[in-house]
């Protein structure tokens, strides 16, 4: 298996959204990093509190709970491909979790 996984696509910041192709993700055992355009968000394995799939209204993709305060809190990164993203992030050391219900804001929430 792969020591790291990379995976081009977008990115949901707190309000600002990018569109494929201009967001990567690259995980290793140790770390996860989002790029979009020029910036580089950086996450620690210790950093990271839950990763979680991600129901958009006409994609899938991948939300990252964290403890970085600079950081925008809602942080997802939008996929094509999520099952392949889950298999090579999870061979890699992470789980990923159900999407919660109270994520789901365009359907009504809880």
């Amino acid at each position: 298996m792969r020591d790291n996984y990379s995976q081009r696509g977008g990115v949901r910041l707190g309000a600002f959204n990018a569109t494929w192709p201009f967001a990567k993700i690259d995980v290793d055992s140790d770390n996860l990093r989002i790029f979009v355009f020029s910036k580089e968000y950086h996450f620690n394995k210790n950093e990271i509190v839950g990763l979680r799939k991600y129901d958009g209204l006409i994609s899938l993709g991948l939300l990252v709970e964290h403890n970085k305060a600079d950081y925008p809190h809602h942080i997802v990164f939008w996929t094509f491909n999520f099952p392949k993203l889950r298999k090579f992030i999870e061979a890699l050391g992470y789980s990923i979790g159900e999407p919660k219900k109270s994520d789901a804001w365009w359907r009504g929430g809880p």
